[in-house]
């Protein structure tokens, strides 16, 4: 039990997941844990609210030079709790339950992040902004059901549903950006184009294992879709107020009718099957492929007498070419508001923010967060934040700005469940430099 353990662990950790992106980062946000509806300015709202360039006042213009930001995440397991496990024998105590107990009911979710604005190519003016960013998005869901059966083998008349899902989606993100001050608030719009370069998902369809004294029996099917140089459109919409007696607040809604379409050979499909077509595992347009497992009857007798293959029926339909598809870029609702405490030089700020399904970036409940900006030394703003999901989620965040009269350099980190490196299941760092010009 101990080595099987150990090696699935180790299996899975070493699953080739792809870098995958959270929408829009940036260092100031990372280490305000997300809470970033009202405070963004300049060409850093694009991706979170485009109402706040109507405050062009506190920023004529701004140039990123760089933005980079990646991490690591999952929904389950740290260091310590790898370590508690590793090498132990699990019939002692509780130790088995507690490792069920740590998984979710909807899987273990495994990602990787990494999102980088294209050098020195975005920028904000006055009220309007044009950014481009380069998002690398891997979502990858592990049932729990597998770790059930592997820890606590067939119990009798059980149904296991092995609803693996993985998706990855690379892109490019070019965005403009308006706003539009009216007296006492701005509204704001992000017209988005998604560039796709590449898409991999695996959906589970339907089906299950029955679990019977004397066998296990079912049909599995799973359909994978893989497809170079897609399209999509996405919109934001956002207003914020002014700030009156210190208080500001906000209410945007990103990625408005998101949707990539796949299948077309536009000259984007063509470039990269040209250049990377020898690194990727498709050489068509797109191609769809469903898979059908089936057991019958698979029992300890069988196991040994027959090899795994012959008991198990691979019936796969394959079809490829210019198969059409589109997949859905999610949506995410984002409220908040800012009280700044002038004499104490700190702005605090709370936020609540949803998406509506859980894919990629984005979770299906509500998370609320708040957050504090402490600039005792202007040029020094020292930043923290914290958010919470009202369950078993929490994220930490910290970082800092070093501001001259040009240039913004942010560094930002965040940590999920933890906040030592041994203890959180999540990791995200964030750098950012950045050109500006400033009221005089």
């Amino acid at each position: 039990m101990k080595r099987n353990l150990r090696n699935l662990l180790v299996l899975i950790l070493l699953l080739p997941v792809i870098i995958s992106g959270q929408a829009r980062q940036n260092a100031v946000e990372t280490s305000l844990a997300g809470t970033y509806t009202v405070h963004g300015r300049g060409v850093d709202v694009v991706g979170w609210n485009p109402a706040n360039l109507g405050f062009a006042a506190e920023r004529p213009f701004s140039w990123s030079i760089m933005n980079i930001n990646g991490g690591v995440h999952n929904n389950a397991f740290s260091i310590v709790k790898y370590n508690n496990y590793s090498g132990q024998n699990l019939e002692v105590g509780n130790r088995k339950a507690n490792l069920l107990n740590s998984i979710s009911n909807n899987g273990w979710r495994w990602t990787v992040d990494i999102h980088s604005s294209v050098p020195a190519v975005s920028f904000s003016m006055d009220n309007w902004a044009f950014t481009s960013d380069l998002l690398l998005v891997n979502d990858m869901s592990i049932p729990k059901d597998i770790f059930n059966f592997v820890f606590l083998g067939n119990s009798e008349n059980d149904s296991l549903v092995f609803d693996f899902t993985q998706e990855t989606l690379a892109l490019g993100m070019h965005s403009f950006s308006f706003a539009i001050p009216f007296e006492g608030y701005s509204i704001g719009i992000s017209l988005k184009y998604l560039n796709g370069f590449y898409y991999s998902g695996l959906q589970y369809q339907e089906g299950s294992l029955q679990t019977t004294p004397e066998a296990i029996t079912g049909v599995l099917q799973y359909r994978e879709r893989e497809a170079v140089g897609g399209n999509g459109v996405a919109v934001d919409l956002g207003v914020t107020t002014e700030e009156f007696e210190h208080w500001q607040f906000g209410l945007a809604v990103n990625n408005i009718g998101g949707r990539m379409y796949w299948g077309d050979e536009t000259p984007t499909a063509k470039f990269v099957s040209g250049v990377f077509g020898a690194f990727l595992p498709i050489k068509e347009v797109a191609r769809t492929t469903d898979y059908f497992y089936g057991l019958d009857s698979l029992n300890g007798e069988k196991l040994y007498v027959s090899s795994f293959n012959d008991l198990v029926v691979d019936s796969t339909d394959r079809s490829v070419g210019t198969g059409q598809f589109s997949i859905k870029y999610p949506t995410l609702l984002r409220m908040g508001g800012s009280y700044y405490f002038r004499d104490q030089y700190t702005k605090v700020m709370m936020d609540f923010r949803a998406g509506f399904q859980d894919r990629f970036f984005t979770v299906n409940r509500w998370i609320w967060s708040a957050a504090l900006e402490w600039r005792r030394q202007p040029w020094f703003p020292v930043r923290t934040g914290i958010a919470w999901d009202g369950s078993d989620y929490t994220q930490w965040g910290l970082g800092f700005g070093v501001e001259t009269e040009l240039l913004e350099f942010n560094f930002g980190m965040s940590f999920d469940r933890g906040m030592w490196i041994h203890t959180l299941q999540g990791l995200t760092v964030s750098l950012g430099i950045t050109y500006r010009v400033l009221p005089e």
